[in-house]
């Protein structure tokens, strides 16, 4: 029937773009981006969320289900910094901003890795 080809399209548009949120443009995007004059998530509740909304839930202050708060957790307040640690010499406070931070700024991290493709050979002498 045509009412399960449409269906099956909309559930396959579906997974190929999967809606995300994006913690640095604060909405929710296509984890793929759509065709020219697709309809955008076609799956989702009728009553689409606000921006706001979009966040805290992402933030996990909101039950995905019933989007009550939860919690009031903000990445631009400060943090306590008594608690537990995992060792004497542990900050409980990344040095760096949240990428949730209002004004992250990425930063560009540079690490030596060594070529996976080399062989090791242990000497037979």
């Amino acid at each position: 029937p045509l009412e399960y080809r449409d269906k099956f399209l909309e559930a396959d548009a579906m997974f190929r773009h999967q809606p995300v949120f994006d913690p640095r443009q604060h909405k929710l995007m296509p984890l793929t981006p759509l065709a020219s004059g697709a309809a955008p998530f076609p799956l989702l509740s009728q009553e689409p969320l606000d921006d706001r909304q979009l966040l805290q839930l992402a933030l996990g202050n909101l039950d995905p289900f019933t989007l009550a708060t939860v919690d009031n957790w903000s990445p631009d307040k400060p943090l306590k910094t008594e608690g537990r640690s995992s060792g004497w010499n542990t900050k409980l406070i990344a040095p760096h901003k949240s990428i949730w931070s209002a004004d992250y700024q990425p930063q560009l991290l540079v690490t030596q890795q060594s070529d996976p493709c080399q062989v090791k050979r242990s000497s037979t002498s």
